[in-house]
């Protein structure tokens, strides 16, 4: 499996993208300027067959119009796209495909599936286990376990400290999670309480994205900045 770091900064970061994992041809959040970023790295929106999303914050979902229409321009029709996110998906596609000339068209092009909270789901080679976050009052806010070739991926923006966020630790051989800032706040984990969950679960290899321009660093965690590979 390779990982791609597409995007490891928050919504207020002057240096990185807005957050955005890419598994072989998996792609976890989609925020403001993830196609830019796609390109940046040479990775085509054609190679994309899957978009999941955790929430619907714009750092994490608003450039997903931007992807179908760039698709539509470079002719890559002939694959549908399978988006992948929590209950209301649908009402949010739909809403976006309405404010572009080829809505109706994209939306043929594209197969959309809601996960409904702790009930596992296994598409096309991946197993995908959706838990509930605690990122203030917003709902839904999902966080993943990614399961394909026996290898665990966690995935965790945005969170605070909760038991699912604990939860998906133990059970991820690797877990890509909020830092937020340096310490926590009650929408976003940062580095410091991600750094204790990182020595408790020493089995689990943690990387900290949806990170601001702070540069501290530590042995227990790994810090990826955009374009880094990860290959597992």
């Amino acid at each position: 499996m390779k990982i791609t770091f597409v995007g490891t900064g928050n919504m207020g970061c002057k240096k990185r993208g807005n957050s955005s994992v890419l598994i072989d041809d998996f792609l976890i959040d989609i925020g403001c300027g993830t196609v830019k970023q796609l390109g940046k790295f040479d990775i085509e929106t054609k190679s994309i067959k899957y978009i999941l999303i955790s929430h619907y914050h714009s750092d994490h979902f608003a450039d997903i119009g931007h992807f179908f229409v760039t698709r539509y321009i470079r002719g890559e029709l002939n694959n549908i796209i399978k988006l992948i996110g929590p209950i209301g998906l649908k009402e949010r596609i739909k809403g976006f495909f309405k404010m572009t000339e080829h809505g109706e068209e994209l939306l043929e092009r594209t197969e959309i599936i809601e996960l409904e909270e702790n009930i596992d789901v296994n598409i096309d080679g991946y197993k995908i286990r959706p838990l509930a976050l605690t990122h203030g009052k917003i709902k839904p806010v999902y966080g993943y376990i990614v399961e394909k070739d026996n290898k665990k991926i966690g995935y965790t923006c945005d969170t605070t400290v909760c038991d699912n966020f604990e939860e998906i630790c133990r059970n991820v051989d690797y877990l890509i999670g909020d830092a937020n800032k340096i310490t926590s706040n009650a929408n976003h984990m940062g580095l410091t309480d991600f750094t204790e969950y990182a020595k408790k679960y020493k089995e689990c290899k943690f990387y900290a994205i949806h990170r601001g321009d702070y540069e501290e660093r530590n042995e227990f965690v790994n810090f990826p900045e955009d374009g880094d590979i990860l290959k597992i």
